[in-house]
């Protein structure tokens, strides 16, 4: 019996320490992230949606393993328990590698649709536009993106954003 329970006080912690890990990670992750609003919010849905799956499912095995606990400590009151407890305790083990599995299995489903979201991201990302030989031009009294050469006027200042700086300019001819 105390076997037992030292073996169940062991899982939970292992599955406390798994889940916060996870966490920690998938917050981590979460901060790294700075591309275009829309895409940071549909990804933080996302990853709620997947953190809430992933709790809902390790509360299902946790319910399960507490339950098959359960059951396994009324049987061994019934009985002698020294035959039993060497047969239950390769089950709990055979659970906890069933257990650890389908962690492993979510934990990559999770890594995979993160990284897919990490490259949508950054085929939509602005910067990845300014590595390819663009630049981003912008007034420098509003900030605004200038896309034609109506926005600007003969002797103001720009800003001319590169992929390594910026430049300020100066309009000294206009031509369309």
């Amino acid at each position: 019996m105390q076997k037992l329970d030292q073996l169940e006080q062991q899982l939970n912690r292992g599955w406390l320490y798994s889940i916060n890990l996870k966490r920690q990670q998938l917050d981590y992750w979460s901060v790294r992230l700075k591309h275009p609003q829309a895409k940071i919010e549909a990804s933080q849905y996302k990853l709620s949606n997947l953190n809430g799956r992933l709790q809902h499912t390790l509360k299902q095995k946790l319910d399960q393993m507490f339950s098959k606990y359960n059951a396994l400590n009324q049987r061994l009151q019934l009985i002698s328990p020294l035959p039993t407890i060497k047969g239950q305790h390769s089950n709990v083990k055979q659970l906890q590698k069933q257990l650890h599995n389908a962690m492993q299995q979510l934990l990559q489903q999770q890594r995979s649709g993160l990284s897919q979201q990490i490259r949508t991201l950054a085929a939509v990302s602005p910067l990845n536009t300014l590595e390819r030989g663009y630049s981003i031009t912008t007034t420098i009294d509003s900030d605004r993106v200038v896309t034609s050469v109506e926005d600007v006027e003969l002797g103001q200042h720009i800003n001319v954003r590169l992929q390594q700086g910026q430049l300020t300019c100066e309009i000294k001819g206009i031509s369309e």
